[in-house]
């Protein structure tokens, strides 16, 4: 499946080496401000993630994941407890030490909308964390890694095969392409160094799900009207 991305903008690729990294800079950022979450609330899937890596440096912390449930007229929020331990929601909250978490801020809407909830909860000190946020976001991390002028694709670790599918997907043409044609002009276009060996395994997951034909080492996407 070929997910949305702003194929224009430029991508950076976060290896898990550097989300390791991330993690520890964000827990360092908590603890000089001598903030220690009795909760995290991670936004599904990739702030739930964080919020997860997280609990290795404040492991007295509860694990919360959240996501907006659009499948109504009116937008409503909806919680799960992801950690083992006794309690339900919303009492868990209840005048807490809360930590709000996503992996990327972008308009900030989604944030402010738990943060709002979450006051109506009677939730306690409730403080936003996250590795990057955009300039134009209307919500502003307590804590964070990196401000973004400029917009950005981000590759995080969890989801490379799927972000890096539909890059791969994004330069192919209705004409034939060698692999080395394709590592080059991904290198081009979106500054990213791709591997041999990593565009054929990409290759071979678009070729499954019919969106693509491959000759040998050639390979060209697959037209609409094809079976």
């Amino acid at each position: 499946m070929i997910y949305e991305m702003k194929v224009e903008d430029q991508c950076y690729v976060m290896s898990w080496e550097e989300y390791d990294q991330a993690i520890q800079m964000l827990a360092s950022k908590l603890e000089e401000q001598s903030f220690y979450p009795d909760v995290i609330i991670g936004v599904f899937q990739g702030g739930w993630i964080v919020g997860q890596s997280l609990l290795d440096h404040f492991r007295r912390a509860r694990m919360v994941g959240c996501q907006v449930n659009y499948n109504e007229e009116v937008l409503s929020p909806f919680y799960t407890v992801t950690d083992e331990r006794k309690g339900g929601f919303p009492e868990l909250i209840e005048n807490k030490q809360i930590l709000l978490i996503d992996e990327v801020i972008d308009s900030g809407k989604t944030l402010s909308f738990f943060m709002g909830d979450l006051l109506k909860l009677n939730s306690g000190n409730v403080k936003i964390a996250s590795f990057f946020y955009f300039s134009n976001s209307q919500i502003i991390p307590n804590f964070s890694i990196k401000k973004l002028e400029e917009p950005l694709n981000i590759v995080f670790p969890w989801r490379y095969n799927r972000d890096m599918d539909t890059i791969l997907y994004a330069v192919l043409q209705h004409q034939w392409l060698m692999i080395d044609e394709i590592q080059r002009l991904i290198q081009a276009k979106f500054n990213i160094q791709y591997s041999i060996l990593s565009i054929e395994e990409g290759v071979a997951r678009l070729h499954i799900q019919g969106l693509i034909v491959k000759d040998h080492h050639s390979v060209m996407k697959k037209l609409k009207m094809e079976d």
